[in-house]
């Protein structure tokens, strides 16, 4: 009875130590995976950072918006230390797409702590959300290099004038869709194209508010004398072209 009892508290013992070397292989697995994404913010480039994305999330977030949240990140939470112990949680699932790892958990910083959730697929990330009292709602602070938006306004905006009333319809946020009608739109881009006229396209103005919520607005005029002012609004790190006024 003894010998059984011996055996038995070995093989106990055997499966508790299995599963906490399990448990450390995940946590040491979720948190590497942290680790690298934050030592990534901490550079404040955003290439960097972008340099570890999936292809899929590269056209979900632009360089200026990541760049104010990096700063942001850097400036109110300072260093990244580790994650801690407890609530860490990973998955990790073999699928047709590749391996997909999620790892969520309490990051710590020096001057805060934020939930964390990082989701890669064969090692580079797809989805990525910080929630943190510290950091706050208000981040979006500033927007330095705006030259990505007036790339696409002037696209927007030659399409007008060249009367390609379905590329300019591409270029425009659901909601501004929603908001100018299908049927109402080919009016619109003829109103549009007389403000604007002809000539090059001037950037009369640009103006960043931190919001709430965050707008950036830019003022083109061409040769008829007129303004078309277009309003950009982010919907997760991205900013989108959301409305347009004429005067």
């Amino acid at each position: 009875m003894g010998k059984a009892f011996g055996i038995i508290a070995l093989v106990l013992l055997i499966l508790v130590g299995s599963c906490a070397g399990c448990l450390y292989l995940a946590y040491k697995e979720s948190t590497s995976v942290q680790e690298d994404f934050y030592a990534a913010v901490a550079t404040g480039n955003p290439a960097t950072l972008k340099a570890m994305f999936h292809p899929s999330l590269h056209e979900e977030v632009d360089d200026a918006m990541l760049a104010a949240w990096m700063k942001a990140m850097n400036e109110r939470l300072g260093a990244f230390t580790g994650m801690a112990a407890n609530g860490f949680n990973l998955s990790i699932n073999h699928t047709d797409k590749g391996k997909e790892v999620k790892s969520e958990g309490t990051a710590e910083f020096e001057k805060g702590t934020a939930q964390s959730l990082v989701r890669t697929l064969d090692d580079k990330i797809v989805q990525f959300n910080v929630e943190s009292e510290t950091l706050g709602k208000d981040w979006f602070q500033t927007l330095d290099d705006r030259s990505a938006y007036d790339a696409h306004a002037r696209s927007f905006l030659e399409a007008i004038r060249a009367g390609d009333a379905d590329k300019a319809w591409g270029l425009m946020h659901s909601s501004l869709q929603a908001d100018a009608g299908k049927e109402r739109w080919p009016g619109m881009v003829e109103t549009l194209k007389a403000k604007l006229g002809g000539g090059d396209l001037e950037l009369a103005r640009d103006e960043f508010v931190p919001g709430p919520p965050p707008i950036l607005a830019l003022w083109y005029g061409g040769d008829a004398g007129g303004q078309v002012k277009l309003e950009y609004r982010p919907q997760g790190m991205k900013l989108h072209l959301v409305a347009f006024s004429t005067k």
